[in-house]
């Protein structure tokens, strides 16, 4: 490798490739040897996403220095985001959520800021619904236990409120935070206002006023219908927002 990467008119697309597909790379902690592209280029930003434990990490020692400086040369090492990289990191905070919460906290933030800023397409991204990795109300949750701060008063009292306030169209469609909120998370975020006397009117109006835009699919399902008249019968829940009361 450090030949090749000495003398550039070896450099040929097969010979490159070669290397791509030979376990080089030392890797931290137990020193088991690793392709390159799963290494972490120690110098790369990427480096912040990573967990200090992390296996991505090539092993600090004076022969494998070499190499890692030989294969940085002919950019061979992991030093952007990619599909994979995103998809380990998420299992990686998930995994390390109950033993370390604190610093996956931190690493799932950078991370999403990451996400946010580049113009990485996270549509290709493969992340299991039970991985709790998305930070929100300083935890960390699953994507169906939370939920970005758009249109926050139809479900804040029945989901988590997402600690970022920017989000990409992407990260958005990933997520699917892109399409409605079910209505059954609607009518959960209903039951929980009107069961409490000191929820202000304007709140439950912007509750109403989505039910009326939503009727369609309220009406079409029977059970929808009758849990909502279950909820009203014989309790005020109709708001009048001048005097913040309701009859």
């Amino acid at each position: 490798v450090e030949l090749v990467a000495a003398h550039p008119h070896v450099r040929s697309f097969n010979v490159l490739q070669s290397i791509k597909r030979t376990p080089l790379v030392a890797s931290y902690p137990d020193a088991s040897l690793q392709l390159p592209e799963f290494m972490i280029d120690p110098q790369s930003p990427l480096v912040d996403l990573c967990f200090s434990d992390d296996s991505c990490f090539p092993l600090d020692d004076l022969r494998n220095r070499r190499i890692v400086e030989a294969l940085r040369q002919l950019g061979l090492l992991c030093d952007h985001v990619t599909c994979n990289f995103i998809q380990d990191r998420a299992n990686q905070i998930h995994n390390k959520r109950l033993t370390d919460p604190t610093t996956a906290y931190e690493k799932a933030s950078r991370l999403i800021d990451h996400l946010n800023s580049s113009s990485f397409d996270c549509r290709a991204l493969r992340i299991p619904q039970d991985h709790a990795w998305l930070p929100a109300s300083n935890e960390l949750y699953t994507v169906d236990r939370c939920r970005d701060a758009a249109d926050r008063v139809l479900f804040d009292r029945v989901l988590k409120t997402a600690d970022f306030s920017a989000i990409s169209v992407s990260l958005r469609q990933l997520l699917g935070w892109d399409v409605p909120l079910s209505v059954e998370i609607i009518i959960q975020q209903f039951e929980i206002i009107i069961a409490d006397p000191y929820e202000p009117c304007d709140r439950l109006e912007a509750v109403i006023r989505e039910f009326g835009r939503r009727i369609d699919d309220i009406k079409s399902d029977a059970s929808r219908l009758e849990t909502l008249r279950l909820l009203v019968n014989n309790r005020s829940w109709i708001p009048i927002s001048t005097i913040n009361a309701r009859v």
